[in-house]
């Protein structure tokens, strides 16, 4: 019995092993997001250190309700850069303003999102359709369609209330030349 046991471990370690190639895509993209979130991580810490840092900060434009900036953040010898998605998600009560990052490294799979649901758009579908797209910060796009017409909404925090603007076909476009804008912004600062 327990010359079976050490056999049946053996196998399966030896399986283990041998199956690394297998998912080598799937870790790439896990340490992707473990970076992400590694680099995020990073900025909270610099903002919040106790420490004078200095940010420069790009104007990329606006989309409806939403400000689009690069920023760069200066802290020491340390410098980091992301776009920031800004919106009042308050009332004509109170202000809320809501502050979210994109990184350099999540705008390839933001602007294939757009891409994807731009594609998308005039199809006309029998049953509920949804693509939707979240980032590390929680900034989401998303698009539905329960019908003959597709319903768009990007959010700088999907989780908050007013956090989102609706989208046309047009803007779609506006928004992904945004986002380049801001990736060829923080590709020239580094």
């Amino acid at each position: 019995m327990k010359k079976m046991l050490v056999v049946l471990i053996g196998f399966i370690t030896m399986l283990e092993s041998c199956g690394g190639d297998a998912s080598s895509k799937e870790t790439k993209e896990s340490n992707e997001v473990d970076s992400l979130v590694v680099y995020l991580h990073r900025l909270d810490s610099l903002q919040n250190s106790g420490q004078l840092f200095h940010v420069d900060v790009y104007n990329l434009g606006k989309l409806s309700t939403i400000d689009f900036e690069v920023y760069n953040i200066k802290c020491q010898n340390e410098s980091l850069q992301y776009i920031n998605l800004g919106k009042n998600c308050g009332s004509s009560f109170y202000y809320d303003w809501e502050d979210a990052r994109l990184l350099l490294s999540e705008v390839k799979y933001f602007v294939a999102a757009i891409d994807t649901i731009n594609a998308n758009y005039e199809r006309k579908v029998k049953n509920e359709e949804r693509y939707i797209y979240v980032t590390k910060d929680d900034i989401r796009i998303a698009s539905t369609n329960s019908g003959n017409k597709w319903y768009i909404t990007l959010s700088v925090d999907y989780r908050k209330k007013d956090s989102y603007i609706v989208l046309d076909k047009n803007d779609l476009s506006t928004l992904k030349k945004l986002l380049l804008d801001g990736e060829k912004k923080i590709k020239s600062i580094k």
